[in-house]
């Protein structure tokens, strides 16, 4: 079998930037590199497309993965930072792929939950609907936990060493540090809903399908009172 030399050579960076894809120019990313994703690395692009298999994309935070149909597009901003358009969401300052990647994963799972509950319209219809076009739902569904957890609303109180979460219900529980790695993609003092395991001593084992639910306000006494109907 024979092979050209320029087939030989397929690493962008031999090449001039003016022969690179623009998903791969400095001017789309805001990393300027084309192994700024591992899972789509340049080299491999011009074999998939060739084949007609590309490989997906896929963007990590902790434990939790959204599988993408098209390349993540990174703008840089003059004023600093970058955009990310399929998402519409803008990173000051740090620009980082682990900051991109929370931020992207973050806003597509708020729109998911959203989208379930009926609660789009608008503009945030037509963004939700953008994403979907980027985001493979399907693959990224497949990449969950098959298993049934009970789904439980919960508040992180602290993050870093010692993560803890106080439930809906009022208990405060101490996770372990392989349980916490679910929660990477909130912040302290946020509410979410996720998919809960207990171990067989009642501590919880595992977290999965972590939503953020940062419009959530617990209800207080005075509002559960009049729901069930108790007056003074």
């Amino acid at each position: 079998m024979r092979f050209r030399v320029r087939d030989l050579c397929s690493r962008w960076g031999n090449r001039p930037s003016s022969a690179r894809p623009a998903s791969l120019s400095p001017s789309s990313s805001n990393w300027g590199n084309p192994g700024c994703i591992p899972e789509l690395s340049a080299r491999n692009d011009r074999e998939d497309r060739r084949r007609g298999y590309p490989r997906p994309e896929l963007l990590v935070c902790g434990e939790t993965v959204l599988v993408l149909k098209q390349r993540l597009q990174v703008e840089r901003r003059e004023e600093g930072g970058a955009y990310l358009p399929q998402f519409d969401i803008v990173l000051q300052g740090d620009s980082r792929q682990e900051t991109a990647a929370r931020a992207a994963i973050r806003k597509f799972r708020d729109y998911e939950g959203r989208a379930a509950r009926a609660l789009l319209s608008g503009s945030d219809f037509d963004l939700w609907k953008r994403m979907c076009e980027t985001v493979d739902r399907v693959a990224t569904i497949r990449r969950r936990e098959a298993r049934v957890f009970v789904r439980t609303l919960g508040q992180v109180l602290t993050k870093g060493d010692a993560t803890r979460v106080r439930w809906s219900s009022g208990e405060k529980v101490k996770l372990k540090p392989e349980a916490a790695l679910s929660l990477e993609i909130l912040n302290e003092g946020e509410w979410f809903e996720a998919n809960v395991r207990n171990d067989e001593d009642g501590a919880v084992a595992e977290l999965t399908n972590v939503d953020p639910r940062p419009d959530y306000r617990p209800p207080t006494d005075e509002e559960i009172d009049r729901f069930f109907g108790i007056t003074a």
